[in-house]
């Protein structure tokens, strides 16, 4: 008996014990789980690799995507892509039925075919054919099936559905930047879109498909994460700065997508040399503007009013890449918003979507009043009514950093809701006097949500903001790290040994050359590269300056006076010129400067610097120069006039001063014309920039 009592005792403690030892381990993983779910685990990415001819046409049709044309009620294009060999191409269409034999009705057109020869452009290597057929005197509302081939090879029956004839609901999807990890990532972004929006009626991709404009391999990549989605859901889309690349390594001229044109069948309404990059298109009521934020703004200015000015529709949305208020940080366009947010504000648009900044922003500017309005919102909270709403979205796997100030530098505009880190899909409701809003993240969470209510005699929407209902803020301190992080106790001993220096980024490598890390770290000009072993140790440690020129282009149409002040470090100057920095044999803006200095600096810098006005050369004659700083950064600023005879229209600014000596450079140039501000990058991919007033 006492055995047995003794035997429970034991059992009990052994229970006990086990217990406790589970709560502790169930404790441990739970926090090691929340911290990688906010963290994620230090490990390599493996770099999907894919066969040499993996992008490469076949005689089966691919690359098959669906667009409207001006009147989606009536019509619709179809595009696809073979090899060179299949030298003709049909589309064949019918009424749609439950009756497998429905094509029994369908009709064959032949397709208008064209030779895309990229055989030499940089990252296209290719020779294929582009199939296009437009589909025309449709029934609206009606859904159709159609099939694309050579007459023998063809592909599967592919379903849409034509617009109403009149107004009537609706919905759509919006997208911004796929860009990168495209078949890794976007694919999944997309294809949730898909089934939030099962009966969308278009798509819009807001510029930045792809990364490198003429690659044959990563528009293959888009195509196919897409896959059967861009077959059957229409697309309506406008070209990025990704979409600009210039054809050759030799060329510097940035040129669209060569296959742009050819691949996507649009609508040709918008202005001469903008073509399938600046349309619109009319749907059920709503407006869809297609903007080109890359060239010929002024001309689209123009043809902007005028389509604003002539619109029947109760909505208007426009489309395009680069946004007028910006998300992150550095990448205000405040030539854009000059000229077009005006227009926006007089024609009451409802909505701009916009990419290119690969965070979120939403806000809202102030509701636009016409003369005689003033009083229309009397005794009304403004908050509940709203000029245009605009939003900035991204959908691929490339991430920024929002802008520190938010929006609060822009008296007029106030943002709403923002995020980081995070892959989104916006779904747009439209039904009758109300317009439903909701942006959904790549797991389906709601991220974001308003209404806008359209009111009687023209007044202001009213805005009903409904993020309440959404998740919280997403940010990137509380997501999985998107950078690469060192372990901490490696991060304390390299800040300890390089305290003046900052880390600035990070890259965890897994691979034949190396397992371990790639650090660079920052202090004022110096730059430190340093490879560290997967254990913490510093295996190489190689220290560099960072070398660029920083420059000023102004002009005054009063006076037609232009100037540019070019701002570059000393000790470089001489370092080009071959030439001591510790002797003053030139002693650059000093008082003892040699007669010789500024010939030498001008034969220095025709070389890799010049200013084309209108087309001409300009001839660099120095007005002045100055130092400033001391030591090492020690800057020496040179001054050029230019008085023009006639106006400005272009301006071409070559600057690879320093780019093309010293690697991994960036030369900075600030354009300011009438007060409307610029900002070019050169290096030593594109060291020249054509601006055109």
């Amino acid at each position: 008996m006492k055995n047995t009592l003794f035997s429970n005792q034991l059992l009990k403690i052994v229970l006990i014990i086990r217990l406790e030892l589970l709560q502790k381990s169930l404790f441990f993983f739970l926090f090691v789980g929340l911290f990688s779910t906010l963290y994620g685990q230090q490990r390599a990415y493996k770099v999907p690799q894919f066969a040499k001819d993996w992008g490469k046409p076949g005689q089966h049709p691919d690359h098959i995507i669906l667009n409207y044309g001006q009147n989606p009620a009536t019509s619709a294009s179809v595009t696809w892509r073979t090899a060179q060999e299949i030298a003709v191409g049909y589309a064949e269409i019918a009424v749609a039925t439950a009756a497998p034999k429905f094509w029994r009705n369908a009709k064959t057109i032949k397709a208008k075919t064209e030779v895309l020869d990229a055989s030499e452009v940089k990252d296209a290597s290719v020779i294929s054919n582009y199939h296009s057929v437009t589909f025309e005197d449709l029934q609206a509302q009606t859904v159709y099936a159609y099939r694309v081939g050579d007459g023998k090879i063809w592909s599967e029956w592919i379903q849409f559905k034509t617009a109403a004839d009149r107004e009537a609901p609706f919905s759509f999807l919006y997208v911004g930047d796929a860009q990168n990890y495209i078949l890794e990532l976007w694919s999944r972004l997309i294809r949730e879109g898909y089934r939030k929006g099962p009966d969308a009626s278009f798509i819009i991709h807001a510029g930045d498909l792809i990364n490198h404009a003429h690659s044959e391999r990563e528009w293959h990549e888009w195509f196919t994460a897409g896959g059967w989605i861009h077959r059957m859901l229409p697309s309506i889309l406008v070209p990025g700065n990704h979409e600009y690349g210039s054809l050759s390594t030799e060329s510097i001229d940035r040129k669209l997508s060569v296959q742009w044109n050819p691949q996507f069948t649009l609508p040709e309404n918008g202005i001469e040399g903008l073509e399938e990059t600046n349309y619109y298109i009319d749907h059920q009521g709503m407006r869809i503007i297609a903007l080109n934020s890359l060239e010929k703004f002024e001309e689209q200015t123009e043809w902007l009013e005028k389509v604003l000015a002539d619109n029947p529709n109760k909505w208007t949305v426009v489309t395009y890449h680069h946004p007028l208020y910006s998300a992150s940080d550095g990448r205000a366009n405040d030539e854009l918003r000059s000229l077009w947010k005006p227009l926006f504000d007089k024609y009451k648009v409802d909505l701009a979507l916009q990419g290119h900044d690969h965070s979120y922003a939403r806000g809202r500017v102030e509701p636009y009043l016409a003369e005689g309005e003033e009083n229309v919102l009397d005794g009304l909270n403004m908050r509940d009514y709203t000029g245009t709403v605009y939003v900035v979205s991204v959908s691929g796997g490339k991430m920024y950093t929002l802008r520190s100030n938010a929006w609060d530098d822009w008296d007029e505009a106030e943002r709403d809701r923002a995020a980081e880190n995070t892959q989104l899909v916006q779904l747009i409701d439209v039904d009758g006097d109300k317009l439903s809003y909701q942006s959904f993240t790549a797991t389906g969470e709601l991220y974001d949500a308003f209404d806008l209510i359209k009111q009687p005699d023209g007044k202001p929407n009213k805005f009903i903001e409904r993020r309440g209902y959404a998740i919280d803020e997403r940010r990137h301190d509380n997501t999985i790290s998107y950078d690469d992080q060192l372990p901490p106790d490696v991060k304390t001993e390299i800040e300890k040994k390089y305290e003046s220096y900052e880390i600035v980024s990070v890259r965890l490598v897994d691979n034949a050359e190396h397992k371990g890390y790639y650090a660079q770290l920052r202090d004022g000009r110096n730059r430190l590269d340093l490879t560290i072993s997967s254990s913490g140790e510093i295996l190489k440690a190689i220290n560099q300056q960072l070398r660029y020129s920083q420059s000023e282009v102004e002009y005054n149409s009063d006076n037609q006076l232009l100037t540019y002040n070019l701002r570059l470090f000393l000790t470089d100057v001489n370092e080009a010129l071959g030439l001591d920095p510790q002797s003053n044999e030139l002693a650059f803006g000093q008082s003892d400067e040699s007669p010789r200095a500024n010939r030498m600096l001008l034969d220095y810098l025709n070389q890799l610097f010049h200013i084309k006005v209108n087309g001409q050369d300009m001839q660099l004659q120095i007005k002045s120069k100055q130092l400033s700083g001391e030591g090492d950064n020690t800057a020496l600023s040179v001054y050029f006039e230019y008085q023009q005879s006639s106006p400005l229209t272009s301006l071409e600014i070559k600057n690879a001063v320093f780019t093309d000596l010293f690697p991994n450079q960036n030369n900075i140039v600030y354009v300011n014309f009438d007060k409307k501000s610029k900002v070019l990058v050169h290096n030593k991919k594109t060291h020249t920039h054509q601006l055109d007033f």
